[in-house]
């Protein structure tokens, strides 16, 4: 397992270093200059006040549960703040996932579908069911959506501290203080896009595989595999963590000697499979008997994203007619047809490793689009007519995630290269999980097509990392200059 995670951290360091080393943007960032040094300061200040405070809380008796409060409190209150000052009225397809939920609490099912048929996607059948649920409790107001989502983007500020906190209680507090402050969550939290529901369910789903992990109890995986479902139907990507539980449990099982824990690995995996397939498919069978989705066979395929992505002369990105040149075909003539243009998409193998460079540096090294999305639903007419707001936006965002990749970057080469070090720890399964995560987040969008703004599922997993990486670090020069 050892020598297997410091392969990993290898694939991260190179990744991000790269990536950071090459980036064009560092002239945009430095026009700047002031105002962002300004802001590095106040950043800083605040978050070693809010660590302090959070730190404070652990010399209480039930300190685990009156931290993770406060940090959903504060997330939620910050959130909360950037909701008022941009007041985020749905745009583009975050209005149609929004009248999904609410013609959902309506009955008007014919709207649904036709929503559905449009997108030809047919897990936006659950989507309208889970959006439905969330503006029954929160409201089916603009201002109710903005709340709602504010929470779910707070939640995804606990569940990292849960995650870290299996590990080292200071570094779970780290982690969440990044996240909690990371721009694009903070500032677009009030946007209605699945991406963040999709994210807290698949991280609750990992937090119970770790506690499966940790003390094999059947209960856990099965939570984990209903969590990682719920996901699913919020953003159908699950087939990337999907892979991932199953690749990571499938080589514990490889690895581990004992007997017991052999037949406990086994079984989890097979739960976790079992599981996973009877409910998706469930679901479909229960929203064609409820007439959400209509009665047929929808002709969807993940080889589609394939197309798009792969494709040098958009360099990936989305296209309209990437998706609409497979309206109206059957799935085989999906496939057929995908198959064609994809072998001849390439003349050379260069030309497809050129293409997944352009790729990387476009989706984790660009500020996050959903900045440029809030301003397109923003009702303060104020802040979208000042371009330099917008600017500042962009590049502290830009700024944040690529202190993130630092920080993950040396924490990944200390990993490979200190001999011992007991606040980084090599053998431990949160690493190896989440460091496999990452990096099958990182192949599928190799091949499938990209967006900025999808590097949503890694951000987290980068703040429980360089949490873990932070106190390490601190550590490590207390000793030696103590």
């Amino acid at each position: 397992m050892l020598k297997l995670n410091k392969v990993l951290f290898l694939f991260i360091a190179i990744f991000f270093i790269s990536g950071l080393l090459l980036s064009p943007l560092y002239p945009a960032i430095l026009h700047y200059k002031n105002t962002i040094l300004f802001y590095i300061l106040f950043q800083i200040i605040l978050s070693l006040g809010t660590y302090y405070i959070f730190e404070r809380l652990t010399k209480f008796k039930y300190s685990k549960l009156y931290i993770g409060i406060s940090i959903f409190l504060v997330a939620l209150f910050i959130r909360l703040m950037f909701a008022n000052i941009f007041n985020y009225i749905p745009t583009n397809d975050f209005i149609n996932y929004y009248n999904l939920g609410i013609d959902f609490l309506n009955g008007n099912k014919g709207n649904i579908k036709s929503v559905i048929s449009g997108y030809n996607i047919p897990y936006f059948g659950g989507l309208s069911v889970l959006y439905g649920l969330i503006y029954l409790f929160f409201g089916a107001s603009y201002s109710g959506s903005q709340i709602a989502f504010s929470v779910i983007s707070s939640l995804t500020c606990l569940i990292i501290y849960l995650i870290v906190s299996e590990i080292n209680i200071k570094a779970a507090i780290i982690s969440s203080i990044i996240f909690i402050f990371y721009p694009a969550s903070m500032i677009t939290a009030q946007i209605n896009n699945n991406q963040q529901p999709a994210t807290l369910f698949y991280l609750i789903s990992i937090y119970f595989i770790i506690k499966f992990i940790i003390k094999f109890k059947l209960k856990n995986i099965v939570l984990s595999s209903i969590f990682m479902v719920i996901g699913n139907f919020f953003h159908p990507s699950a087939i990337s963590h999907v892979i991932s539980t199953i690749l990571f449990i499938t080589i514990l099982f490889i690895l581990t000697k004992d007997k017991i824990k052999k037949n406990l690995l086994f079984k989890g995996l097979s739960c976790f499979i079992l599981i996973f397939l009877i409910l998706n498919n469930g679901i479909f069978i229960i929203l064609k008997k409820t007439d959400i989705l209509e009665d047929r066979n929808y002709e969807f395929s993940f080889l589609t994203k394939a197309v798009v992505g792969l494709n040098k002369e958009h360099e990936g990105k989305y296209f309209p007619e990437g998706y609409g040149q497979f309206a109206g075909l059957t799935k085989k003539e999906i496939y057929d047809k995908s198959f064609t243009i994809l072998k001849n998409e390439f003349k050379h193998p260069s030309e497809f490793f050129s293409l997944i460079v352009r790729k990387t540096g476009y989706m984790w090294f660009s500020a996050d689009n959903i900045i440029f999305l809030l301003s397109d639903g923003m009702s303060n007419k104020i802040i979208i007519n000042n371009q330099n707001i917008t600017d500042f936006l962009y590049y502290i965002d830009l700024i944040y995630v690529y202190f993130m990749y630092f920080i993950l970057a040396l924490g990944s080469l200390w990993n490979i290269f200190i001999k011992k070090d007991e606040y980084l720890i090599l053998e431990n399964d949160v690493y190896f999980i989440t460091n496999f995560m990452l990096i099958m987040w990182m192949f599928v969008h190799f091949i499938s097509e990209v967006q900025s703004r999808y590097k949503y599922f890694g951000m987290p997993i980068i703040s429980v990392l360089s949490g873990i990486y932070i106190l390490g670090i601190i550590k490590h020069i207390n000793r030696k200059f103590s």
